[in-house]
């Protein structure tokens, strides 16, 4: 329990980091706390976006990609693993774990 909270705290402090690098997360002179409020807050928000951008952008790349070159897009090796081994896909399994069809 422990040692999950604290593993939990990892990906919090990382985002944190990357905020006031990215958004200037840390650039704020506290002068009140309602302006304090509205700076996190906007920031936060910058992030997020940003983040959410930048995986948008990188799932259509790697998808884009491939195609515009022309090129086959191989299986990953565990892919290729998982289907030698007759596991299938991930997708697939979770589909049918949940009790439904």
């Amino acid at each position: 329990s422990m040692v999950r909270a604290a593993g939990g705290r990892w990906p919090v402090e990382e985002c944190f980091e990357s905020a006031k690098g990215e958004v200037g997360l840390d650039d704020y002179e506290v002068r009140s706390y309602i302006g304090w409020y509205r700076h996190v807050t906007l920031c936060l928000v910058a992030h997020a976006f940003l983040a959410a951008a930048r995986v948008l952008a990188n799932t259509q790349e790697a998808i884009l990609l491939p195609k515009a070159l022309g090129l086959r897009r191989r299986p990953s090796r565990m892919s290729r693993f998982r289907r030698r081994q007759g596991l299938g896909s991930f997708a697939s399994r979770s589909k049918n774990s949940d009790g439904c069809c």
